[in-house]
């Protein structure tokens, strides 16, 4: 169990287990079973459903499926980039005590004092376990299984300081400049494809709005070719399966698009679920709103 973040998020994977098995069975309950019969399914004929509350009831399972795991590796995420940004300040600070003649060990405890978010808990962690008379390596090393990754190069970094000796502060201060290099850069790389997250996102907008002005031509031509005489214009397709076709397509759209947002980002498609949760709102109120105003 990290001591970073609730225990929940340890547990992202029965989370996921869960609302998958509920998103499944809301699927099945709203859309499947009240919009197909037995005898379709014996015959392979599965009609392309035209109601509306069919793919709501798709996209309502999707949500149920996606939020929780999603919005948990989100704060997760939120959570690892509040300690990286105070590691560096950590590290210059322990380097500072240390060149004052403190150990790293009495440096480690002082500063467990102080505010450095999320990342004081671990400095606690460990302040307390040497005070019950635990050695500092190994207290250094229990305290590595409960962090992320991407937190364990830095703690490390602490261990290799402290056996370093009589050079702690050198090393110390070293691991700071690494620590603020690497975090500067995650930033300019975060900042630099961003740029990408946002036109996948204006993709979406362009998408939803040419669902829209395609569908109301459709209607507005079905009118058209009603009042004309002898019915010179024809519609090849109806609005409502026009309507459903730009619903499951939109669906598909914002689950591929939300999950290459997060590895362009992130690094990660995991990190891109809570993208996924804005887009399929996003489609989800357009076509709504779209029924209810055309």
């Amino acid at each position: 169990m990290s001591i970073l973040y609730p225990r929940i998020i340890d547990k992202v994977k029965y989370v996921s287990a869960i609302s998958i098995t509920y998103g499944i069975l809301a699927f099945i309950m709203l859309g499947f079973i009240r919009y197909y019969k037995i005898s379709p399914i014996i015959s392979n004929e599965l009609p392309l459903p035209v109601d509306l509350n069919f793919y709501n009831a798709l996209a309502l399972a999707i949500l149920i499926s996606l939020a929780p795991p999603g919005i948990l590796l989100h704060y997760r995420c939120r959570i690892v980039d509040e300690v990286e940004r105070f590691i560096p300040l950590f590290l210059r600070d322990t380097a500072e005590l240390t060149r004052a003649g403190a150990s790293i060990v009495r440096a480690i405890i002082e500063l467990s004092e102080k505010p450095y978010g999320r990342w004081s808990r671990v400095l606690r962690r460990i302040a307390i376990r040497i005070s019950l008379g635990e050695e500092f390596e190994e207290t250094v090393v229990k305290t590595l299984k409960g962090l992320p990754e991407t937190i364990k190069r830095y703690v490390l970094m602490i261990l290799e300081a402290y056996r370093s000796g009589g050079r702690a502060a050198e090393t110390l201060d070293d691991a700071a400049r690494f620590a603020a290099i690497i975090r500067g850069f995650e930033e300019e790389k975060r900042r630099s494809l961003r740029i990408y997250g946002i036109v996948l996102y204006t993709s979406m907008i362009i998408f939803l709005l040419a669902a829209g002005i395609t569908i109301y031509m459709s209607k507005a031509l079905i009118k058209e070719g009603a009042g004309a005489e002898g019915g010179l214009i024809k519609v090849f397709t109806t609005p409502e399966t026009l309507t459903a076709i730009f619903y499951i397509t939109g669906l598909f759209e914002a689950i591929f698009a939300g999950l290459v947002v997060g590895k362009l980002v992130r690094g990660a498609m995991v990190a891109g679920i809570i993208h996924v949760i804005i887009l399929l709102t996003m489609v989800i109120m357009f076509i709504n709103g779209l029924g209810l105003f055309i």
